[in-house]
């Protein structure tokens, strides 16, 4: 019962590999249902370009009888590939007899990204009296500066894994948002005045930079 609440994503699997419990944290996490993810199912939330890495480890570890790590991309429910690290431990009958693995799946994306120098840069920007947000490809939140929490109100916790669409104010139609990407798209920018809603539900202006980053492979 302890599973269902734990704070990570939890899974059992036969000595096959197929999935025969998963907990709600990999339910709401993944979008799956317990049904969905049994058997082999599971596997259709892990990244495609991950499946053979995660099916050597299994494999190895089913064959020394030993845990295993694995860092993978993992599909969120909204669709965004997320890093995780996964860990297993042979799962044994009251016989002894080893019956598959449990183990388990926690969010790492935050520290991938400050690995490739994302966070470290943003944290220089503590320094400065701007309020600073920097989110990974698919727009989820992974910093906040100390300015950007005096401005809205939100802290790092509130923000981290969240959307910048928690901060719009309803002034503004999608129209505006899409020309806003579509000019993003093309050139890697966009400047301009925005009405936003602070966490106390304040409505007010703020002049709006945003850059685009990329790393060595132009991604």
């Amino acid at each position: 019962e302890w599973t269902e609440n734990a704070p990570v994503m939890i899974w059992v699997t036969d000595l096959e590999g197929g999935c025969i419990y998963v907990n709600k944290g990999w339910c709401s996490y993944t979008g799956q249902d317990e049904a969905a993810a049994r058997g082999q199912g599971w596997l259709a939330a892990i990244h495609e370009g991950d499946r053979a890495q995660w099916r050597e480890s299994f494999a190895k570890a089913l064959r020394t009888r030993t845990s295993f790590a694995v860092e993978s991309h993992l599909r969120r429910a909204d669709g965004a590939c997320r890093w995780v690290l996964t860990t297993a431990v042979p799962h044994f009958d009251g016989d002894g007899s080893m019956v598959g693995f449990i183990g388990s799946c926690l969010d790492i994306t935050p520290r991938k990204m400050a690995e490739d120098g994302v966070i470290q840069a943003s944290q220089a920007m503590e320094l400065v009296g701007e309020g600073v947000m920097v989110t990974d490809p698919a727009l989820n939140v992974v910093w906040v500066n100390s300015a950007f929490t005096r401005v809205t109100g939100y802290s790092q916790a509130d923000m981290a894994g969240g959307h910048p669409r928690m901060l719009r104010s309803g002034k503004h139609d999608e129209v505006f948002y899409t020309s806003m990407w579509d000019q993003i798209k093309r050139s890697g920018r966009w400047q301009g005045e925005v009405w936003n809603q602070r966490k106390n539900g304040d409505i007010f202006p703020e002049w709006l930079s945003i850059h685009s980053m990329y790393d060595e492979q132009d991604r």
